[in-house]
């Protein structure tokens, strides 16, 4: 059975309750109405988040979702225009939110979403927040699929591994866009020390190499 969130739900001390399996009805009720939602997990695990929207646009995005941690840091986030999904890796037992709001003031719409939240086992094989600036990043393994998202232009991700020899290597990159004429993501490959070996400018899947 579905249930609705409170309408006092708009910081996170207030934050209404997900249960595992069972959709939660909201509604952004005016340009400026924020919901949070609260999850408390067990041990280190993915969660996912399932959302329908009352919109249907590939365009347009109207909603934002943000996981977050309990001191508010962002875990993983993107906008939407359509029913879709958000995933966040956690480390540890913990409580953590579900942040919806508007994804831009001019692209309101105050009918109801819905979201359902599952735990899947957790994985190394996608990337843990924050992995940007400031942070080590997350281990890659060699010909094992990494997966990550920037969840908004100002993110970067950090990925590291640990070369046992000298030699030349590889990383091939799968992009959710396949755009030959914009370039939405900056690959780099970079040593120790941060200095640059070689770099990727892409809207389409490619590869990029560097000698070590």
């Amino acid at each position: 059975m579905d249930s609705s969130e409170s309408e006092t739900n708009n910081m996170i001390s207030t934050a209404d309750e997900l249960t595992a399996g069972t959709k939660l009805q909201g509604q952004l009720s005016s340009s400026s109405d924020v919901d949070y939602f609260k999850y408390t997990t067990s041990g280190a695990m993915l969660l996912n988040l399932s959302f329908d929207l009352p919109t249907d646009n590939s365009y347009s995005d109207y909603f934002a979702f943000e996981f977050l941690d309990s001191s508010g840091n962002i875990l993983s986030g993107l906008t939407a225009g359509k029913d879709g999904s958000l995933k966040a890796l956690v480390s540890e037992a913990g409580t953590y939110f579900v942040k919806v709001s508007v994804a831009n003031s001019y692209s309101h719409d105050s009918g109801q979403y819905g979201l359902t939240l599952t735990e899947s086992a957790y994985t190394a094989n996608h990337e843990s927040e924050p992995n940007g600036y400031n942070a080590f990043g997350d281990r890659l393994t060699s010909n094992q699929k990494m997966s990550g998202q920037l969840y908004s232009k100002d993110d970067v991700d950090h990925y590291f591994i640990d070369a046992t020899a000298a030699g030349t290597f590889s990383v091939n990159f799968d992009a959710p866009t396949s755009n030959i004429y914009s370039d939405y993501f900056k690959v780099s490959l970079l040593d120790a020390d941060f200095n640059l070996l070689s770099s990727l400018d892409t809207g389409k899947d490619g590869e990029i190499t560097a000698g070590i």
